[in-house]
């Protein structure tokens, strides 16, 4: 028994030291971080299959794993509640304790089949998993069977102990909703087979018992918002020169002897510039706008209201090293409608005088990747 404890216990200490050591490591798909650890707490009910009978009783787990990326987990689960089964030979009803602790397999179907989806907060895991069922507290069964030390109702008891530990295998499926990025509910339907070691009931057969649990799931390292944004230093935008100052006519010098009014030359003004370059960054896998990003856009609208002929030709694009194509594309079209949301909705600039596009990560104008996460405004096509 020593032996399954301890490497139960090495198989869940692995499990904690792998997702600890990966965080550094971080990738996200479409905001969450990979990978992650994630906390559970359900409650819910258990049927326990013996003798013919079919006996229902309350159960609770606790559980905690890791998401390795958006398709496969593992975790540690433990099982817990108050069991009981029907003796049909003596008409009586007895209650022990009951255990159960596994490390389990998990594969996100939804994710395997479509990731990027309309729904991105339902998903259906598969699991699958074995460990250690351990039962003890069976002392009203002892206290009616030592009356009956040779009969059939020894089936009742465990051999030699009050407590007995066997094999579990399990496997099942698990449907959640994420509310938010740290914060899912879920609800876990399993079907566990005990080995008779378990139980070691007369006909040396194991138990099967069924769980329908729901609760709650805690991912530990998301946020609300994207995560903390790298400072980055935006390129000098080209400030639009202003058209020069028609010049003051000279006064006109009269002559000794008979004035002559000259005509003042005439100089026309400087064209405006038609040129302006900026770039809008945005954090990892988001399309939010900080303050600071936001008055860049604000000095825009302030220059094309100042030359009215002009228009704007926004770019989105995308970090190649994070992510996937798709997902990467799919940012970058949603950075650059922010960003022509703002100027047509905050700052007035009509639709007609806005072109957008966008790249993904076919393209990348920066050398570096935090920079590439971003929009370049121009009056250049």
């Amino acid at each position: 028994m020593k032996t399954k404890f301890k490497t139960l216990f090495a198989l869940a200490a692995l499990l904690l030291a792998s997702a600890t050591s990966a965080s550094a490591q971080q990738t996200s798909t479409e905001g969450k971080n990979y990978p992650h650890i994630f906390l559970g707490l359900q409650g819910g009910a258990e049927m326990t299959l013996f003798n013919g009978t079919n006996e229902v009783s309350p159960i609770g787990a606790l559980e905690v794993g890791s998401w390795y990326n958006s398709k496969v987990g593992l975790r540690g689960k433990a099982y817990f509640w108050k069991n009981k089964y029907d003796n049909d030979d003596m008409r009586q009803t007895f209650k022990y304790t009951n255990t159960k602790v596994s490390v389990d397999f998990l594969l996100d179907l939804t994710n395997l089949i479509k990731e990027n989806r309309k729904v991105k907060n339902f998903s259906t895991v598969w699991f699958v998993g074995a460990g250690i069922n351990m039962n003890w507290a069976k002392d009203v069964a002892y206290e009616v069977t030592d009356e009956y030390p040779n009969g059939w109702a020894k089936q009742m008891r465990w051999d030699g102990t009050r407590h007995n530990v066997g094999f579990s295998a399990n496997t099942g499926f698990r449907f959640q909703y994420d509310i938010l990025k740290w914060l899912g509910v879920n609800v876990e339907v399993a079907g566990h087979y005990n080995g008779h070691h378990a139980n070691n009931y007369a006909n040396n057969l194991g138990d099967w018992q069924f769980t329908a649990l729901a609760g709650v799931v805690f991912n530990l390292g998301q946020k609300s918002g994207a995560g903390k944004k790298k400072a980055v230093v935006p390129p000098t935008p080209v400030r639009p020169t202003l058209p020069a100052k028609k010049a003051e006519p000279k006064p006109a010098q009269k002559p000794a002897q008979k004035p002559v009014a000259k005509k003042p030359a005439e100089t026309k003004p400087a064209a405006p510039a038609k040129r302006y370059q900026e770039t809008v960054f945005f954090g990892n896998a988001v399309s939010e706008l900080t303050a600071e990003e936001d008055a860049k856009l604000k000095e825009l609208a302030q220059w094309m209201n100042e030359n009215p002929g002009t228009y704007i030709y926004l770019t989105g694009y995308a970090d190649a090293t994070t992510g996937n194509p798709e997902l990467n594309m799919e940012i970058s079209k949603k950075r650059v409608e922010a960003v022509a949301n703002v100027l047509k909705e905050k700052y007035g600039i009509k639709e007609a005088r806005i072109h957008t596009s966008y790249k993904g990560d076919t393209v990348q104008p920066y050398s570096t990747p935090d920079r590439n996460r971003c929009v370049v405004l121009s009056t250049k096509k």
